[in-house]
């Protein structure tokens, strides 16, 4: 590979997605190093919180270095955390067994905490020294993606002061679990393309009196908007008044091709009207009406959707979904009440509507609600095997074909009768993987529930979490039995998986990111294993890419 010349190695690198494998192969010598910096650099992370405050620092410290050579690499900045006394929840597993219903459990997410110490401290004053130098630092920056705390209140006024100075930001995307007060957004310049507001409110009016007016100012200073995502998450908040498609000028209209919408969509049928260049679509609905009339309007229309994300499943979707090909992105939840129709529409999406699709999608999310022959299974495995282009695969697994562990195991009573003769489908997905999915390196993997518990009753409310936190259980032991001496014992299988996949694919189960421990003794974070030759990197990826490359050259022909 180095005999090649720095153009070609650049190209080589660029199929190297994932950012921790980009890292072990600049650590393995000084020319890889000097070609990856801008590889490495391009995408950044401001996480700083109690136990990370070391790199944290490292990386302000260097950005705000007047002779920094780094900043001109960095296109994408993400910020986490801006809070050095604060952590991750560390009770969180508790939180989880606290949960009562399985809905609570899906939705759960990690909170940030204190121990008490969030006074001002020599690391909040560096903090505020070195933040706004290391951010006029990045000249040259694209994208700022903030996922914003109360806990990082105090940089609420100076990140935002900072934006309009990145004259090159095409896009801007905020996320505030719950925001308390308005928000002093700036004049973002006229060239952003990309526009992402996710906000919970309190329910009281003052609290979101302002989101209006900054809706449509954002919409009214961008000249070239071609995305927007719009989520405001309260209850009795009428998006229409926030949001109406009436007030879009004709630029927006004409310009905005991913859309992408949240909260009671009362008016969701005006979307193939007001954006007839839609080829992304996002749908967040909280509440249950079919929306027919719009599936209607984009099939009258002929608007082919490249990427469909909906927090529901009806029959007027399968029916809008089937009548093409070209699906890039596909995400389905639900449907939310079981009915006889469920398997039966789980049989005519992977027999009929999927295959269409296989050729073009790259992501595919599958999360029904209830266990049935919409989760993955051998009823389902050739039809998502097919889709061999996939590089991210969300799945839901029934009980059936878990393994049941010899020693007693919490829960192990809510599945008492259950059946086990099924082939496992945790081994089942993890083979298909390896031998069919060649390009897929993020896979999530969650429980569904009990469909005889789909009614709302008492059982069914102190049953639901519980069955859900034990098929993750069996999930997790499932993919570490083959590696770990610990756990619970399952009993013996002979070759379960190709354990070669936990080296270039990231497993979460319910969310969480899955760290492996091999026998040996190797630590590996997020499914990945030690791969030969070239640390963490899916070898046999690299090689053909060289392959491909050499054989070019002897051609004679352009690399690209």
């Amino acid at each position: 590979m180095l005999s090649l010349p720095n153009e070609l190695l650049g190209e080589i690198l660029e199929n190297v997605e994932r950012l921790n494998d980009r890292k072990s192969l600049r650590l393995t010598c000084s020319r890889l190093a000097f070609i990856l910096r801008p590889f490495v650099l391009k995408e950044i992370t401001l996480n700083i919180q109690k136990y990370k405050l070391i790199p944290g620092f490292s990386l302000l410290r260097a950005l705000a270095s007047p002779d920094n050579v780094y900043s001109q690499c960095v296109r994408t900045l993400y910020i986490d955390s801006l809070s050095p006394s604060y952590f991750p929840d560390p009770e969180f597993k508790e939180k989880e067994k606290a949960c009562r219903h399985t809905y609570e459990l899906h939705d759960l997410a990690r909170e940030w905490v204190s121990d008490g110490e969030d006074q001002p401290t020599r690391e909040y004053e560096e903090l505020r020294t070195l933040l706004k130098p290391a951010l006029e630092s990045l000249k040259d920056l694209v994208a700022v993606h903030w996922r914003w705390y109360h806990k990082d209140e105090w940089a609420m006024e100076p990140v935002m002061q900072l934006l309009p100075s990145f004259r090159s930001l095409r896009e801007f995307s905020f996320c505030a679990p719950l925001l308390r007060r308005a928000i002093p957004f700036p004049e973002i310049n006229t060239n952003l393309k990309v526009l992402s507001i996710d906000i919970s409110l309190p329910t009281h009016s003052s609290s979101f009196e302002f989101i209006a007016p900054l809706i449509r100012h954002l919409l009214s200073r961008s000249k070239c908007l071609s995305s927007l995502h719009f989520d405001v998450k309260c209850l009795g908040l009428d998006p229409s008044s926030l949001l109406n498609f009436s007030t879009l000028g004709s630029p927006q209209r004409s310009l905005i091709t991913h859309l992408s919408l949240g909260g009671w969509l009362r008016q969701a049928f005006e979307i193939p009207n007001y954006f007839p260049n839609l080829t992304s679509l996002q749908l967040r609905s909280h509440y249950g009406n079919t929306l027919e009339p719009l599936f209607s309007g984009l099939r009258s229309k002929q608007i082919h959707l490249r990427s469909l994300v909906l927090d529901f499943l009806t029959e007027p979707v399968l029916d809008y979904i089937g009548t093409y090909s070209g699906l890039e992105v596909l995400s389905l939840n639900g449907p939310k009440w079981y009915r006889h129709t469920y398997s039966q529409n789980a049989d005519r999406f992977y027999q009929e509507i999927l295959p269409l699709h296989n050729d073009s999608l790259v992501k595919l999310e599958m999360e029904p609600e209830f266990e049935s022959r919409w989760c993955f299974g051998e009823n389902n495995v050739e039809a998502i095997s097919s889709c061999r282009n996939l590089r991210v695969l969300s799945v839901r697994v029934g009980y059936s074909g878990l393994p049941k562990p010899k020693e007693s195991y919490p829960f192990s009573y809510v599945f008492a009768g259950s059946s086990d003769e099924a082939a496992n489908p945790v081994h089942l997905l993890l083979q298909t993987v390896s031998s069919k999915l060649p390009d897929l390196h993020t896979l999530y993997i969650d429980s569904a529930r009990d469909p005889s518990y789909a009614h709302d009753h008492s059982d069914f409310i102190i049953q639901g979490a519980q069955r859900c936190r034990a098929v993750r259980s069996y999930i997790e032991a499932s993919i570490k039995d083959p590696l770990v001496e610990n756990g619970p014992k399952l009993e013996p299988r002979e070759d379960p998986y190709d354990l070669e996949v936990l080296k270039w694919v990231r497993i979460f189960v319910g969310r969480e990111k899955m760290k492996l421990v091999a026998k040996l003794g190797t630590s590996t974070d997020g499914g990945s294993l030690p791969a030969p030759h070239f640390g963490n990197v899916k070898s046999s990826r690299l090689r053909t890419v060289v392959d491909s490359m050499k054989k070019r050259l002897s051609l004679g022909r352009n690399p690209r």
